[in-house]
């Protein structure tokens, strides 16, 4: 049973994505140190090994996206893309307390900035194969899509979008509370006006449906007229 549309996997805090592609699949982000394990037994279940995953393409370089990278890869051997910005960060396994956006945010911001003196958060190192600016196919991995930049919630935050519309965005939109009651303006970024810049940024390049990093999906639509400041 193959994957024929967007698995959306939980993987701790945050979501990974298998996406079907061209003679295999492409891993969005890799959750939390320890799930690794939940990536091989999705695959497992629609009948593909390890090795089904092409590529593995990192949003944005924070623990709760790149802590399971080292072991998924390790037992895949896909290649992993990472922009520019955060590259170095991967490659030296460099934990990034993220900055509140809202009161929500900045109370677990400091929470996690005092957990990561505590207990010395850390995640595998890896220095991905491909190092991306935005703009870039990956047609070569066989799945009709562009690596957009959005920065906002990291400077090196990107987005997956597809032919199709569909829009793997990381931390850029957040859709934590059931039934899409909350607000989609995600809890951390470094650059709050950067944040809208790129939904603006996503909707004029085609963007119909967005995958957060965090709850379900949801329209596109929603983020054209939305401001909270």
């Amino acid at each position: 049973m193959a994957i024929t549309a967007p698995l959306r996997l939980r993987m701790g805090w945050s979501n990974s994505y298998l996406i079907p592609a061209a003679e295999g699949v492409i891993l969005i982000d890799a959750g939390l140190y320890g799930m690794a394990g939940r990536v091989i037994r999705a695959l497992a279940a629609h009948g593909l090994p390890p090795d089904a995953i092409r590529l593995i393409v990192v949003t944005h370089v924070h623990l709760d996206h790149v802590g399971a990278l080292r072991a998924i890869e390790e037992r895949c051997g896909a290649p992993v893309m990472v922009h520019q910005a955060e590259a170095d960060l991967l490659r030296l396994g460099k934990v990034v307390v993220p900055h509140g956006t809202t009161r929500y945010g900045k109370i677990a911001t400091t929470v996690l900035a005092g957990l990561a003196r505590l207990t010395r958060l850390r995640f595998g190192p890896y220095r991905a194969e491909h190092v991306v600016g935005g703009g870039e196919s990956l047609a070569d991995f066989g799945l009709a899509a562009t690596i957009i930049h959005t920065p906002g919630h990291t400077d090196g935050s990107i987005t997956v979008l597809c032919d199709n519309g569909d829009a793997f965005v990381g931390d850029l939109a957040a859709n934590h509370y059931p039934f899409g009651l909350g607000p989609i303006y995600p809890p951390f970024g470094d650059d709050g006006e950067a944040i809208y810049t790129s939904w603006q940024r996503l909707l004029a390049a085609g963007a119909i449906r967005l995958y957060p990093g965090h709850g379900a999906p949801f329209p596109a639509a929603r983020i054209r007229y939305v401001r909270y400041d």
